[in-house]
């Protein structure tokens, strides 16, 4: 199973047990700092984006979301391309849709 993750208290603040404590004045929990990840600064279409890019650098290709979907990788599983794949078309469908005017 693996050795037990140490886990240390937020102090002065909600006692939640985590991993990760940040610094400042005080080490507090990414709740408790009110902190948030980059893809929380972006725009809906950003993160739909970004995530058809991630998917495109992982089959290798070049990071254009005009090109055509790239090829299957050699050694990666039909079945792992085409998950890929579909989740790819719900990206760039979202992201499409975001640019739609509203229907009247």
């Amino acid at each position: 199973m693996g050795p037990a993750r140490l886990r240390q208290p937020c102090s002065l603040s909600c006692g939640n047990r985590c991993r990760i404590l940040h610094g400042g004045g005080y080490f507090r929990c990414r709740g408790c700092h009110r902190l948030k990840y980059e893809t929380q600064y972006e725009p809906a279409f950003g993160r739909a984006a970004t995530h058809a890019l991630k998917i495109r650098d992982r089959l290798g290709a070049k990071a254009r979301l005009d090109d055509p979907f790239p090829e299957k990788p050699k050694g990666m599983h039909w079945k792992t391309y085409e998950r890929l794949r579909t989740a790819w078309a719900v990206g760039i469908s979202a992201k499409l849709r975001l640019f739609e005017p509203p229907a009247e």
